[in-house]
């Protein structure tokens, strides 16, 4: 099983700050809508990788998400609930295409 996560450093007023972290292992414990929208590309492709799912490499990030989000929720890992409006958009504008 792949382990790791992306960490991302911003420099914000001269001191650098932990903006967004993801934890692949947090987020196959407990795979959530918020959690898929909150990734970097980075995160989206490593998470692709672990339920080995392909996805557009050289796509834009809302290309990858919606692909990968369709896939988790073909599979049963994430349940569309009450998604966050950015990948509710994405998701079934990509259907109704």
């Amino acid at each position: 099983m792949p382990s790791g996560g992306c960490f991302a450093l911003f420099l914000v007023d001269g001191f650098f700050s932990n903006i967004m972290s993801f934890s692949i292992e947090e987020f196959v414990h407990c795979p959530t809508l918020e959690k898929l929208d909150q990734c970097m590309k980075a995160d989206l492709l490593l998470t692709a990788n672990f339920f080995d799912i392909s996805v557009p490499l050289n796509a834009c990030k809302v290309e990858i998400k919606s692909c990968l989000l369709q896939k988790l929720v073909e599979r049963g890992i994430v349940k569309m609930t009450k998604p966050p409006l950015r990948l509710f958009v994405t998701y079934h504008r990509d259907i109704i295409m």
